[in-house]
């Protein structure tokens, strides 16, 4: 289970603040920052992301309703894919037999957790704003649990022997989404 407790300082799950959903806000993808511009669509409705902005196209551009589920479900995609993408990269580091299922949600107090039964590791929906190096930590963190529950001596050297940089992920991810 890989809280948000940071060993040295106490880090605070800080909820994101409330987005607005208007041109010129910032969101995060993979580690960057994005700013947000929503345009009136010719077509269907979709979101792009080029040249470092967030574009999101609707027929109803005021209406931040519509451009908040947009930019949901694009997030939605993006998020299964690239945590799918991760999970099997870092499965590859293990000489485990069976890859745990993956399981997307919204978290309140943790990055991620591993499930014993039903062989599964669950994700916080909001890892997607790290970078890719940062998910693989906490992936493979949860990994670890696979073989050993707790966070022991023989968790943190199979950790250590799979990233040997965790720590530094770790203060990283922390600063950066928590900040």
């Amino acid at each position: 289970m890989l809280s948000l407790a940071h060993p040295a300082t106490e880090f605070r799950f800080k909820p994101p603040s409330e987005k607005q959903y208007v041109s010129g806000e910032s969101f995060r993808y993979l580690g960057r920052t994005y700013k947000l511009l929503v345009r009136k669509a010719k077509g269907e409705p979709r979101v792009s992301l080029q040249h470092g902005t967030l574009t999101v196209y609707s027929a109803f551009p005021q209406n931040r309703l519509i451009t908040r589920k947009l930019l949901d479900a694009w997030y939605a995609r993006k998020t299964e894919r690239v945590f799918r993408e991760r999970l099997h990269v870092c499965f590859g580091l293990f000489d485990y037999e069976e890859l745990p299922s993956l399981g997307i949600r919204k978290l309140k107090k943790r990055w991620g957790s591993y499930l014993e039964k039903p062989h599964r590791i669950i994700l916080n929906q909001d890892l997607i704003q790290a970078s890719k190096a940062q998910i693989d930590y906490v992936v493979i963190h949860e990994l670890c649990h696979v073989r050993h529950k707790q966070h022991n001596q023989a968790f943190r050297t199979l950790l250590e022997s799979k990233l040997p940089h965790w720590e530094k992920l770790k203060t990283e991810l922390e600063l950066k989404l928590l900040a």
